[in-house]
Order: structure tokens, then sequence, then C-alpha cells
């Protein structure tokens, strides 16, 4: 590091070379985002008579236009006059710079995958809990309705108790959840912070998905014929 503020023009010894500074580029990724951006230096192959033998690799900027040609091109030019002992190979900077991602492309898509079972099972779970508890409560439904309960208050006792148990799910699940999240940024050499509000807006939108399909159970047992469970009494 330098620590210069115009470094343009200067000259700096490199393995008892003297080299002039002709200009600096912004940081960029090279090797993905798990990795830290390194220190680079360019330079001209020509500029340092060893250079060229660590040249593995060669860039070269085409237009997209008649592609095909241009790699049959390059490649005819390579065998001509540039190494006629290694096989041509060529690859594109945007595929290989996609390829990084991909693994994280691919946890992405795992994870949504994952939270639709869990959330399409979570729901099938809960409906079939709050219409086997609602079942068991009807003769009390039943009894409320005749001594004058309405609609509103009957909603209300049978899903006071799933809005208690989300809450403590939702806080049982916070911790693990933020924890594991924590552990997965860290891999990343530039990372975000974990933001409160993704668990806010999660804690709504399952107390809002519980609450409607606990409702929904629970308004189809207020509208039943209170008769057929209290004719027993």
């Amino acid at each position: 590091m330098m620590l210069e503020k115009n470094p343009v023009g200067k000259v700096v010894n490199w393995n008892d070379k003297k080299l002039r500074i002709v200009g600096v580029t912004s940081d960029f990724h090279m090797y993905g985002p798990q990795a830290q951006i390194p220190p680079m230096s360019f330079f001209h192959f020509k500029t340092v008579d060893w250079m060229s033998y660590n040249m593995n690799t060669v860039y070269v900027k085409v237009s997209s236009e008649n592609m095909e040609q241009t790699i049959a091109d390059i490649e005819k030019f390579w065998n001509a006059k540039v190494d006629t002992e290694y096989p041509f190979e060529y690859d594109f900077v945007n595929k290989v710079f996609a390829r990084t991602y991909q693994d994280i492309v691919s946890q992405r898509n795992l994870f949504a995958l994952l939270n639709l079972v869990v959330i399409s099972i979570a729901i099938f779970g809960l409906f079939a809990l709050a219409s086997f508890s609602i079942q068991r409560r009807m003769k009390e439904i039943a009894i409320r309705k005749t001594l004058g309960a309405d609609t509103s208050s009957l909603l209300s006792a049978l899903s006071r108790q799933y809005v208690v148990f989300c809450t403590i799910g939702f806080v049982i699940a916070v911790f693990p959840a933020w924890y594991l999240l924590d552990k997965w940024l860290q891999d990343f050499a530039f990372r975000i912070d974990i933001s409160v509000w993704p668990f806010i807006v999660g804690f709504v939108l399952l107390m809002l998905l519980t609450l409607c399909v606990v409702l929904l159970r629970a308004y189809a047992a207020t509208r039943v014929h209170i008769v057929k469970y209290l004719k027993y009494e």
C-alpha cells in the first residue's frame, strides 16, 4: 500500500526495475464474493523480460456480432503465431463471473423450495389442529351461542390460544434463525448487517396466516346448527 493521494506518474522500484505508474483503476472482484479484493499490479508483458513466461491467460475484447468467425480467427492466430504446443481454449468472462455466484443462486433456489414445502406443511398441520381443537369444543360453542354470545366473541375465544402459540413459536425460532443467518453471512468478504425488519415482517405475515387459517375454521364452526350438539344435554 503506497498511501499516495495521486500516485500517477511516480516511479517505483519493483524487483530492481524502475517502473512508472501510468494509471489507477477501481477495485473489482475476481474470485467471487467470498474473497477479499487482493492488491493487483498490471504490467505490459514486454516491460519485464520473464513476464511473458508467466502469462497463462489472454483477455480479448471482441464484438458480439459474428462471434463464431471471431473465435475461429483468434484460434488461427494462436496456432500460427502464439503457441502451437498448447491447444487453444477459450471461455467468456461474463460466464466465468456468473459461475462464481452459481452456488449462491443454487442455495437461494433450494431455500425458496424448502420454505414453500415447510409453509405448506405448516398450513395443513395448523388447519388439522384447529379443526380437531374446535371440534372438541363444539358443545362449548353451542352453549355459548345459546346464552347469547355473538360470532365475534366466539372467534376471539377460539383464536386467542393460537395467537399465543404463534408468538411463543416465533420467539423460540427467531434466535436460531438469526444465529444461522449470521454464520452464513460470515462466509462473505463484503456483507450486510442483519436488520430486525425481516423478522418483524415475518412475524406479521406468520400471524396473519395463522389467523386466516384459524378464523376460517372457527367461523365455519359458528355457522353449524347448535341443536345437534345440545339435544343430549
